[in-house]
């Protein structure tokens, strides 16, 4: 259907998803015909507006934001997130209650840092990265293996776990520094810095013997919610030379993607389900590499309970324990997946279905990208330009060539950088929502 219009002349569209039709309107609100179709099948079979125009005219187009200037026809509504409410359920209508980022500005001393989200919860899972005033390296801290000595782990290097007297607690609403944090990479004085937080099952774990690790005199401790598709555990292995084994991980579904570190030396091991058969680290620059004695031919993917550990001694070794994240896609709430870079300003178009607040974002296919983290506490509004590199003490970069613009049902690539959008090569990336697109509480635009 098609139809020819003056300056300011508006059309509409109204579709009628019971008889499979299209109707146009002219400015009057006469018809302009209809237009039969054949209805989706692949997306869940949901439908986006889009306009094409084959002129060089100036176009707006409403698509819910406001009101709309001709009343739709009867049995119709105008279109509105809201209108999806019966149609989709999320089982996480908040993300802010399973995850946040926090800001804040050390003071070498005793300080909480409280969450600022609709929500608040406990972290289970803290990873604090220095922004600005010098370099720092990134803390992760969990409440698996963290006790008030203070122990974590740095994704920027292959380092052995560190016990330092920096860490106070994790907090209902966030966390703190004890009257010892003076630790320069979470609460220097006058540094300022952010903490990602993420919330488990509120224990310092359990055991779990779904795997064969444990057969051989290992062992696998699990902070485990289902719910928000975490899992936050540990295991040691037998005694020893190291031999092919299963961890159990207790998601009760697929991994997504896994990041294994050994507490001892070691690389970060990462697994993703945009990279097959290969393993990335988190503490480096590295293209994906085959997975070989990684993961022994079996993706960690491959079971709703366990995960398998090759020989290779970033995942296996003797008497030798090693922390784990581990993570399964929520609809509404979480996403991993992997685009194709084009190299220009109008990037991809990534559909996450939920308005995201954290991304991490990596370029699987060249050796010398670092890994992105951008997130909607630092860059509140578009464009979030801002970012973090998890392999990397170096300060935070704010770059409008590694921008992205944060939607309400996903993400737009803006930046020209090749770390996010270098032509013609896959990027994987995690992403955590603020809220969904649809449900009882849809997310509005930025």
């Amino acid at each position: 259907t098609s139809g020819s219009g003056t300056d300011g002349q508006t059309f509409s569209c109204e579709i009628d998803l019971d008889n499979d039709q299209l109707e146009w309107f002219n400015n009057s609100g006469s018809s302009l015909g209809t237009y039969s179709f054949t209805q989706a099948t692949d997306n869940g079979g949901r439908y986006l507006p889009c306009v094409h125009c084959n002129d060089d005219a100036t176009y707006v187009a409403n698509f819910g934001a406001s009101t709309f200037s001709k009343t739709p026809s009867t049995g119709f509504s105008g279109i509105s997130a809201l209108l999806l409410t019966d149609q989709i359920s999320y089982t996480i209508e908040d993300g802010t209650k399973y995850f946040q980022a926090s800001t804040y500005t050390g003071n070498g001393s005793s300080q909480s840092i409280d969450q600022s989200g609709n929500s608040t919860f406990k972290p289970d899972f803290l990873w604090v990265k220095k922004r600005g005033t010098g370099t720092g390296g990134n803390a992760l801290f969990d409440l698996v293996r963290t006790t008030s000595s203070g122990q974590f782990l740095r994704s920027d290097n292959n380092d052995e776990e560190k016990d330092e007297p920096a860490f106070g607690d994790f907090d209902v609403d966030g966390f703190s520094w004890d009257g010892a944090g003076t630790e320069i990479d979470v609460n220097a004085s006058s540094g300022t810095f952010v903490g990602w937080q993420w919330k488990g099952d509120g224990t310092t774990g359990s055991a779990n013997t779904d795997g064969n690790i444990d057969d051989a005199g290992g062992s696998v401790t699990v902070n485990v919610d289902q719910t928000a598709g975490i899992v936050i555990g540990k295991y040691t292995t037998p005694s020893g030379t190291a031999a092919v084994r299963t961890v159990g991980h207790g998601l009760g579904g697929n991994l997504d993607m896994l990041i294994i570190k050994n507490l001892a030396s070691g690389h970060w091991a990462v697994w993703h389900n945009g990279i097959g058969d290969k393993y990335l680290r988190l503490n480096s620059t590295d293209k994906a590499e085959a997975g070989g004695t990684m993961w022994n031919s079996v993706l960690p993917s491959a079971t709703t309970t366990t995960f398998t550990i090759g020989t290779n001694s970033d995942v296996n070794g003797d008497n030798a324990t090693f922390a784990f994240y581990g993570f399964k896609a929520i609809e509404g709430y979480s996403a991993f997946g992997s685009y194709e870079g084009n190299g220009a300003n109008d990037g991809p178009l990534i559909s996450l279905d939920f308005k995201p607040a954290f991304t991490l974002i990596k370029n699987m296919d060249v050796s010398a990208d670092s890994w992105i983290i951008q997130d909607n506490t630092r860059e509140p509004n578009n464009y979030v330009g801002k970012y973090l590199q998890p392999n990397s003490s170096a300060v935070e970069v704010d770059d409008v060539n590694m921008s992205l613009d944060y939607l309400s049902n996903g993400i737009k690539v803006r930046g020209t950088e090749h770390n996010i959008n270098e032509s013609g090569q896959t990027h994987v990336y995690m992403a955590f929502a603020e809220y969904p697109f649809a449900g009882t509480t849809p997310s509005p635009a930025r």
